[in-house]
């Protein structure tokens, strides 16, 4: 009996170290005792759970996990943007030390993570001697936002997507500054594709394809297809080939789910609006969501033109805070259907990795398309309420 016990104990340990083959120490300064810390796997672009927590007591924290191989790995302090970056492999035993810096002024505490130094995983060196030089990038970005300082100042304090927000863009200055944004994006995205094609033999080619692009779509095709087979079949080869061919999904029926609406204060559902309507734009967006924000002109645009004709927009937020999601829709002025998805449950539904996601649904709650954005959706409900 002795042994049998001792053999059950000896093979659960077995199981336990087998599955926290990774760990990682990390020794921070800047960021408060007790703070909640979260590891995910980066470079995914899709919303990830962590795959560990920490806390952080005297300045340090310890992660233990299970990796399957090379990986890129965000750390993130809970209700805090800012990402601390690096990479490593199944069974190493990292350490890490860094400096974080708080900028209070935004919505959300953002942490800029300095000083960085990772010892025990050989491939973080390699990461960023492979990578693009991010930091040179980073300086030109300040630059110009630096040397159009007054007129950011200005246009952060119009209302996004209004009148005065466009007149701005429209002037000398906002033209100049449209012109070395446009700049800075084109130096930017030949870098990457450079980097990329110098990589295209193995799984760093698609992992730095997907760390560097903001977003990465079917236009990146080309440039996938230049991986070699070994690079494709990769797990970032996988997740970008999953990105830029995505399997299709028009003509399924939707899910319906109730909501309330932010403006009536009354329950509905999806099905009663799809009753009501020819069409419905289902919107899953956050205030934090750069492209989501962007997005928001369009539709006004779009609902001020068919809204009367059979169109209705329902744009989920899936804000963690909600006075960001209050700030955002006050601010923004939207003048559609909008809740806030509180407990995650709608999001979970649709089964949303990324924002924006958006989906135009008919009348029977078919999909019809998924994530046009700008100019293509406008285009699309232009033929179809022609």
């Amino acid at each position: 009996m002795k042994k049998i016990i001792l053999t059950i104990v000896v093979c659960i340990c077995c199981m336990v170290a087998s599955a926290q083959n990774t760990r990682v120490e990390l020794n921070i300064d800047g960021v408060r005792d007790s703070t909640k810390l979260m590891i995910r796997v980066g470079a995914m672009h899709s919303v990830q759970k962590p795959i560990a927590e920490a806390v952080i007591r005297d300045g340090k924290a310890l992660f233990k996990f299970n990796a399957d191989g090379p990986r890129l790995y965000y750390i993130n302090a809970q209700n805090a943007y800012g990402l601390l970056t690096f990479i490593c492999d199944k069974g190493n035993s990292v350490k890490i030390t860094a400096k974080a810096i708080l900028d209070v002024t935004r919505d959300r505490p953002f942490y800029r993570f300095d000083n960085v130094i990772v010892t025990g995983a050989p491939l973080n060196e390699e990461y960023v001697n492979r990578n693009i030089d991010k930091k040179s990038f980073d300086e030109k970005f300040r630059n110009y936002h630096r040397e159009f300082h007054s007129f950011l100042d200005k246009l952060h304090r119009t209302q996004r997507g209004s009148l005065e927000q466009d007149s701005l863009m429209k002037t000398p200055e906002g033209k100049a500054f449209r012109q070395c944004e446009r700049d800075f994006l084109e130096s930017l995205n030949k870098s990457i594709s450079e980097c990329v094609m110098k990589e295209k033999d193995s799984w760093w080619g698609p992992l730095l394809l997907l760390d560097n692009m903001p977003y990465v779509g079917s236009e990146h095709a080309p440039l996938y297809n230049q991986l070699s087979k070994e690079a494709q079949e990769s797990f970032y080869g996988k997740v970008a080939h999953d990105l830029i061919f995505p399997k299709t999904i028009i003509g399924e029926t939707v899910p319906d789910f109730v909501f309330t609406d932010y403006t009536t204060k009354k329950k509905t559902s999806l099905k009663e609006q799809l009753a009501s309507n020819k069409y419905v734009i289902l919107d899953f967006w956050a205030s934090w969501c750069g492209p989501c924000i962007k997005e928001i002109p369009n539709f006004k645009r779009i609902h001020d033109l068919y809204s009367g004709k059979g169109l209705q927009i329902i744009s989920i937020s899936a804000d963690a805070n909600e006075n960001d999601w209050l700030k955002a829709l006050t601010g923004d002025n939207k003048r559609w259907l909008n809740d806030l998805d509180r407990n995650g449950s709608i999001c979970k539904l649709y089964k949303v990795e990324y924002y924006p996601t958006i989906y135009l649904i008919d009348s029977e709650g078919k999909i019809v398309a998924k994530d046009l954005r700008g100019n293509p959706l406008a285009d699309l409900l232009a033929r179809l309420f022609k």
